[in-house]
């Protein structure tokens, strides 16, 4: 068996690249097919060979040889002409499952490899032949009616999934509403993915929802409430000019992940560092340029706080909710500085050099940005003990510690390695390049303020995770 399923898979490759010389069309077709038949082959693979480990020995021995083909353009967008590393994400993703799932829950490759198969494949061919109100919220256009597809499909084999083998048992979601969520969290994830990394992001979020869920506590009114209430916030951040379009689906898949959950209360510290974040950023006077946040700096400051929370979700362990409440403290409190402390205009300091700096230059503290940093810090420790609804010194003085050292690393950050650049007026240096092109006077050129904002707040994850624990 384990050899005609690797003959079909070789079969269909060599029919992609037949129809790859027939032009771009025809290529971008077999892709496709090859897509979902390859995948679809290794999801059911799963239960159709007896020996998983022959499997992974397959798998393991296919994965480096599918990155050689992939480098040597083997595998190209037919469309864009850069390599496609879709492929070889998908090997990876699937031996990464196998390994650690083959035998104990074959299910948890199943579903993902299923889902990846259909809803993207099915979304890709249809939306191609639609190809009618495309958007673009990454860099990667897609259309409606593909994600629509994708959304339709990924439900399907969610909810239909189970019948194709008696040994899958149950579904992985057992209500409408948890299928319903987790087939729209899908689509959004795929729709904001670009150079086939939703090859990487669908698998291992199917994942994380399939262990999830036994855990939520949640009625189907509740899950439908929880999905529901982030979609509006988003959509109203969206029209009150706090996010752009990528950042409020950004904004919303984070929402999700903190809501629908075994402690949906710890939501609370992310809203209160978007909504009073968003509103120190639209105080009065306000530059030229626009502040909405995108996608990049949603995820930037967000991101990392999240994934300690889901971490904690999964596992209990308290010092990973402690590192992720200590990363929001950090962005409120670095958000507070920079935006407080820009507008007050008191002297401002390169805090490594010790030098007089524009106001608002990244690396540049002043006393009032400095105390108001601080004092967003006490305010997000505040926040964190009345949700645990009894005073606790201990973590009350972490969150402040963690989150106001998070600050400081970002001034750090943005004085030492930040890329800088030399304004139109000589002498006068600038976070933003005058062209797209310049090379920058100071630090490295891919060390944006964005880059520096996520290294900062994984800092004070990290710290408040291991103070936590030396406690």
């Amino acid at each position: 068996m384990i050899f005609a399923l690797a003959g079909f898979i070789l079969f269909l490759v060599v029919m992609a690249q037949l129809l790859h010389r027939r032009g771009s069309q025809s290529a971008a077709f077999s892709r496709k097919i090859l897509h979902i038949g390859a995948i679809s082959v290794s999801a059911a693979s799963v239960y159709l060979v007896p020996d998983r480990d022959a499997l992974l020995l397959i798998t393991g021995l296919a994965i480096p040889v599918l990155g050689i083909l992939v480098w040597k353009g083997f595998f190209r967008d037919p469309i864009r002409g850069r390599r496609s590393w879709g492929i070889f994400y998908f090997a990876v993703v699937f031996g990464l499952l196998l390994w650690f799932f083959r035998e104990s829950r074959p299910e948890l490759i199943f579903y993902p490899m299923l889902v990846l198969a259909l809803a993207d494949g099915l979304a890709a061919l249809i939306g191609e032949w639609a190809g009618k109100g495309s958007y673009n919220l990454s860099g990667d256009a897609r259309t409606v009616v593909g994600s629509a597809v994708f959304f339709v499909s990924a439900f399907g084999c969610l909810w239909f999934g189970h019948f194709a083998f008696a040994e899958i048992g149950q579904r992985p979601f057992s209500g409408f509403p948890m299928t319903l969520l987790v087939a729209g969290f899908l689509t959004l994830v795929e729709s904001t993915s670009r150079k086939g990394r939703d090859n990487i992001w669908i698998p291992l979020f199917l994942v994380y929802w399939m262990f999830l869920a036994p855990n939520i506590a949640m009625g189907d009114l509740e899950i439908l409430a929880s999905m529901i209430l982030p979609a509006l916030a988003s959509w109203m951040a969206l029209r009150m000019g706090w996010l752009r379009a990528d950042g409020a689906v950004a904004a919303l898949l984070l929402g999700w992940l903190t809501l629908v959950s075994p402690s949906p209360q710890w939501v609370i510290p992310a809203l209160v560092f978007f909504v009073l974040g968003s509103i120190l950023s639209k105080l009065p006077p306000r530059s030229g340029t626009s502040s909405s946040r995108n996608a990049i700096q949603v995820l930037a400051n967000g991101g990392v706080p999240v994934l300690f929370l889901c971490v904690y979700f999964q596992t209990g362990i308290t010092a990973f909710l402690v590192g992720s409440v200590s990363g929001f403290g950090a962005a409120l409190s670095d958000t507070a500085s920079s935006e407080i402390g820009s507008r007050l205009r008191h002297h401002t300091y390169d805090i490594v050099r010790w030098r007089a700096v524009p106001s608002g230059l990244s690396g540049g503290i002043s006393w009032s940005g400095t105390l108001t940093g601080l004092g967003f810090a006490v305010v997000m420790a505040f926040v964190v003990v009345a949700i645990q609804g009894v005073w606790n010194t201990g973590l009350f003085a972490v969150v402040i510690v963690a989150g106001f050292a998070g600050n400081l690393i970002d001034s750090l950050l943005g004085s030492l390695v930040q890329a800088k650049y030399l304004g139109p007026d000589l002498g006068k240096w600038s976070d933003d390049p005058v062209n797209q092109n310049d090379e920058p006077q100071r630090g490295v050129k891919w060390i944006t303020n964005d880059v520096v904002n996520l290294l900062a707040v994984f800092f004070a994850c990290l710290l408040g995770f291991l103070i936590y624990k030396a406690l």
